[in-house]
C-alpha cells in the first residue's frame, strides 16, 4: 500500500467512525433526555427506588457518549484533525477548575490536593483544554487503580525543555497487573480477582502528549509524569 492509499485509507476509517458517532449520538441523547423529563415531576411523583434506577441510567448513558465521543477524538487525533492551542495556562487557576469538576468523586472518596508549584512559576504556554482533561484522565486513573488512596499530589516545574507535571498519590499503589497496559484501551486485567478494562482516557492522554511534543512516564507504581514544550504563542 502506497502513503496515498494509506491517506485515503485512514480518511475512509474516519469518515465510518464519524458517521457510526453520528447514528449513536442521536438516539443516545433522546434516550438521555427521558430520565430528566422523569425526575422533573411532570409525570408523578417517583419511589425512591425508581429515582436510585433513573440515576443509573441516567449515569451509564453520560458514561457511553463521553466513550463515543472519545473515540471520535482519538480518530481524529490520528488523521490529524485535532487543532492544538497555544495560550496561558495559570497552573493555580487550572488546578482549581480540575479540583471542581471533580469534586463529588474527591469528596465521596474523602481525597485531597496538594499543589506545589515555583512561586516564579505562575503559567506556561499550552492547549488549556487538553491539559485539563489530561490531569482528570490521570487523577481519575490513580483513584480508580491505586490500592488506596486519600492525598493526591500535583506538582509543576521547569526542565530543559519546558515543563514538567506530576500526578502522584502519596499514600497509596497502583495495581500492578494494570501497570503494563494502563496506556492501552480496552485491555482486560484482573484486580483482586474481579476482571475489569481500561478506558480511552490514558490512552488518548498519551496521544494528546506526545502530538505536543511531550512524553509520559509511569514509574514508583504511584506517580504519573508528564513533560511539555513550551509553545510558541
Amino acid at each position: 500500500m502506497n502513503e496515498n492509499e494509506k491517506i485515503l485509507d485512514t480518511y475512509f476509517d474516519f469518515e465510518v467512525i464519524s458517521n457510526m458517532n453520528h447514528e449513536l449520538k442521536n438516539p443516545l441523547n433522546s434516550i438521555l433526555s427521558v430520565p430528566d423529563l422523569l425526575m422533573s415531576g411532570l409525570y408523578g411523583e417517583l419511589t425512591e427506588k425508581q429515582v436510585t434506577y433513573i440515576k443509573i441510567i441516567k449515569e451509564s448513558g453520560n458514561k457511553l457518549l463521553n466513550l463515543i465521543n472519545e473515540i471520535l477524538e482519538i480518530s481524529q487525533v490520528q488523521i490529524r484533525h485535532t487543532q492544538f492551542s497555544s495560550e496561558p495556562v495559570e497552573i493555580f487557576e487550572l488546578v482549581e477548575t480540575v479540583k471542581y469538576m471533580l469534586k463529588e468523586k474527591m469528596h465521596k472518596h474523602s481525597i485531597s490536593f496538594q499543589l506545589e508549584s515555583p512561586k516564579d512559576l505562575v503559567y506556561f504556554i499550552s492547549d488549556t483544554k487538553k491539559i485539563k482533561y489530561i490531569l482528570i484522565s490521570l487523577i481519575n486513573f490513580l483513584i480508580k487503580y491505586s490500592n488506596f488512596v486519600d492525598i493526591i499530589n500535583i506538582s509543576f516545574s521547569r526542565n530543559d525543555t519546558g515543563i514538567r507535571i506530576c500526578i502522584k498519590n502519596i499514600n497509596g499503589e497502583v495495581f500492578e497487573s494494570i501497570q503494563e497496559k494502563m496506556f492501552l484501551p480496552f485491555q482486560k486485567v484482573t484486580i483482586n480477582n474481579v476482571e475489569v478494562e481500561t478506558g480511552t482516557g490514558l490512552f488518548l492522554s498519551k496521544m494528546y502528549i506526545e502530538k505536543m511534543g511531550g512524553k509520559i512516564h509511569f514509574h514508583n507504581s504511584k506517580e504519573i509524569e508528564f513533560n511539555l514544550k513550551q509553545n510558541e504563542r
